[in-house]
């Protein structure tokens, strides 16, 4: 007998929190992204800033994911943990999802595999 695994994926960007649930076969069944806030005439945030907001998005988006995915069983996180897989590639913005990931994974009981934000992007194609 098999059973169906569900997979969260985090990624937090420069300037999106990004929650989603697939299941095994790449299915998304949830896609829960939110726009950080960048104030009028800015041109962009500090790290601190878009951390600290990722961090404040994360109890809605992943409530909203999980919710529109039916609250499924996970088998395993994934994270972006870097913007890029080269050595010294490091933003500080990447460890409030590094963090959720890390939390969740020792809560669930579940592996965590850290990829970086490049990947995500390949893979989406």
């Amino acid at each position: 007998m098999s059973t169906k695994q569900f997979f969260l994926g985090i990624d937090t960007s420069a300037y999106t929190t990004s929650v989603a649930v697939v299941d095994e076969t790449g299915v998304c069944l949830s896609d829960a992204r939110r726009l950080l806030d960048v104030k009028d005439g800015e041109r962009g945030l500090r790290q601190s800033e878009a951390f600290f907001q990722h961090v404040n998005h994360f109890p809605e988006r992943l409530e909203y994911a999980l919710t529109e995915a039916g609250h499924p069983k996970l088998s395993a996180i994934a994270v972006s943990a870097a913007p890029r897989d080269v050595e010294g590639s490091y933003m500080p913005v990447f460890q409030a999802g590094v963090r959720l990931a890390e939390n969740l994974s020792v809560a669930l009981g579940v592996p965590l595999y850290k990829t970086t934000h490049q990947d995500g992007h390949i893979m989406a194609g």
